[in-house]
């Protein structure tokens, strides 16, 4: 049985550059790169070079890069960091990642003033956000919204926020998880103060990111320890992954203008067969501006354990929501926030730069199939 992965909103495999990269630097540069001998030198090199690599593609300066475990971590240390330095209330949105709200839900029990700002059934926030940030009444306030929907590819106005934002006297985070490496990033366009991505989204290793932090921005470090990158983030750097990191994202920088054009066409290829082949179905943030390779849609009546649990015994690998909800198969915070469990179970489809049209409209038919002989046999 062929496999067919389509869930590179979770993850994605990583490109033979990358892993090259990575095995270069686990055999030439594995010194600790704080170490002052020559070996450690040598690593410590690597690790910024990799920083002016990915600053250059951001348009970020080398020294605004913090290196972290991915972007859990990165949107951690920006939040809380932020809060903490400067005693500042939390604006975000329902359907942000859990990384995001889980640790709004720890700052309302810290006692931060926090606002969650609900969302249309297409995903756009359906409060001003100018609106909510006077409420303040002048004190500090940081604003942390996704660029791109993690569930539905739904894309923010970020641009239109972070200006509204910082024209009241805010600051604004971007989770750019799911938009790095397919759309272009300039921090300094974008207008956002802090950005966190995660390299096994563009097709680097699992278990490193990074965190864009503007200069002049002052964060506190929310684990202790040493030194490192510039003590927001102590413990021993990981050379070959940031390596491997930096790898990628050169490439899908590179890459960007003709994989994005080709995972849209696919996309809209997919979106079609399986309109034409199953009647009623519904694309989830439709109405709204999307990104290039990732498409949601509910089919009525069915549940979505038992037809993720058959296409997966088809070879097809999709999902019904974000990753980090692995084990729980109710309905989504993004799909019940935008009103979208009416329309049947959700299923995640996500492209990446390697997927092929014959995986698509193999997906389609494999759907399409699945589903029929489920609802037969309810």
């Amino acid at each position: 049985m062929k496999e067919i992965y389509l869930d590179n909103a979770a993850t994605t495999v990583m490109s033979e550059k990358a892993m090259d990269a990575m095995e270069e630097c686990m055999r030439e540069c594995w010194a600790n790169p704080s170490s002052l001998h020559l070996s450690g030198q040598r690593a410590a090199a690597k690790v910024e070079e990799a920083r002016d690599i990915i600053a250059e593609v951001i348009g970020a300066s080398p020294d605004e890069i913090i290196f972290t475990s991915g972007a859990t971590e990165s949107n951690n240390l920006a939040i809380r960091g932020y809060v903490s330095s400067y005693g500042a209330g939390l604006v975000t949105q329902e359907t942000e990642h859990p990384s995001v709200i889980n640790t709004a839900k720890y700052l309302i029990g810290q006692g931060t003033d926090v606002r969650v700002i609900p969302v249309d059934e297409n995903g756009m926030p359906a409060e001003d956000f100018g609106t909510v940030i006077e409420s303040f009444n002048g004190s500090p306030v940081l604003v942390s919204v996704m660029h791109t929907n993690n569930e539905t590819g739904y894309l923010l106005p970020v641009k239109d926020i972070a200006d509204t934002v910082h024209a009241l006297g805010g600051a604004f985070h971007c989770d750019a998880v799911q938009a790095l490496g397919k759309v272009p990033l300039d921090v300094k366009r974008l207008g956002t103060d802090m950005l966190s991505a995660s390299a096994h989204k563009f097709h680097g290793p699992k278990g490193t990111g990074f965190l864009y932090v503007k200069s002049g921005i002052s964060l506190k470090g929310i684990t202790m320890g040493g030194e490192q990158e510039r003590s927001l983030r102590p413990g021993t750097v990981n050379t070959p992954a940031i390596w491997a990191m930096a790898a990628a994202l050169r490439e899908a920088a590179d890459e960007m203008d003709r994989a994005s054009g080709r995972m849209k066409r696919l996309k809209e290829m997919l979106k079609t067969s399986l309109s034409e082949s199953i009647p009623g179905i519904h694309v989830n943030g439709a109405a709204g501006e999307t990104n290039c390779c990732t498409l949601n849609v509910s089919f009525p009546g069915a549940g979505a354990d038992m037809l993720l649990y058959a296409l997966d015994r088809e070879g097809l690998r999709v999902s019904a929501g974000s990753a980090c909800s692995a084990g729980s198969l109710e309905i989504s915070h993004v799909i019940r926030a935008m009103g979208a469990e009416k329309y049947g179970a959700p299923i995640r489809y996500s492209l990446s730069r390697y997927t092929t049209e014959e995986e698509i409209l193999c997906a389609a038919r494999i759907t399409a199939e699945v589903y029929k002989r489920l609802l037969q046999q309810a």
